[in-house]
C-alpha cells in the first residue's frame, strides 16, 4: 500500500497543513473493477478468457466496496490514523453533476482532496473522508458514465483471493 506509506509519513512528520491537495491517479479502479475470483489469474487461455471473466462480473454486477482497498482504503485509513477533515475538490470523489459528455470537475478518473483540517474523528464526524459518491447508487451512476471507468471494467481485472460467489 504505497499511498498509504506515502501518506502516513507525510502526516506523521507535519508535511501536510490545511490546503494541501492529496492527488490520488488510481482512485476508482478498485471501484470500477469487477471482482473475480483468484482462479482466473492462472485461467488457460490467457487475457482473453481473463478479460471475459471481468466481463462476466461487470453483468453480474460483482464490485467490490469502494474502501476495500487501494487508494480509497488508505484515504480513509489515514484520515482515521491523523484526525484528518479532507473534502473533495474534483475527480472521481465527487457525485457527477452534469449529463454523460458534458464538462464536470467530478468527471475525471482520479481524485483530489483537499485537507480542511485536523482533529476530527473520521467514524462520527466525517465517515467518509470526504468521499461523496460511495453509495452503490452513486457508484453505479459513475460507471455507467465514466469512460475511464469503462476501460478498467473492459480491460483490467481485480483478483480477490476468496471465490467470489455467482
Amino acid at each position: 500500500m504505497s499511498a498509504y506509506q506515502a501518506l502516513d509519513w507525510i502526516f506523521t512528520h507535519g508535511l501536510a497543513g490545511i490546503g494541501t491537495l492529496v492527488v490520488y491517479d488510481d482512485w476508482m479502479d478498485y471501484a470500477c473493477g469487477p471482482r473475480v475470483n483468484q482462479s482466473v489469474a492462472s485461467l488457460r487461455g490467457g487475457a482473453p478468457r481473463q478479460r471475459e471473466a471481468m466481463r462476466e462480473a461487470v453483468r453480474a454486477g460483482r464490485f467490490g466496496g469502494l474502501f476495500s482497498a487501494g487508494e480509497p482504503k488508505a484515504h480513509r485509513e489515514i484520515a482515521r490514523k491523523h484526525g484528518v477533515d479532507f473534502r473533495c475538490v474534483a475527480g472521481a470523489c465527487g457525485r457527477i453533476t452534469s449529463p454523460p459528455g458534458q464538462c464536470d470537475v467530478h468527471g475525471p478518473f482520479g481524485a483530489v482532496f483537499v485537507v480542511a483540517g485536523f482533529g476530527i474523528d473520521v467514524d462520527r464526524d466525517s465517515p467518509d473522508a470526504g468521499v461523496e459518491n460511495n453509495s452503490p447508487a452513486e457508484l453505479a451512476k459513475w460507471r455507467a458514465q465514466n469512460r475511464g471507468c469503462a476501460f478498467v471494467m473492459r480491460e483490467k481485472y481485480t483478483v480477490e483471493t476468496s471465490v467470489v460467489q455467482s
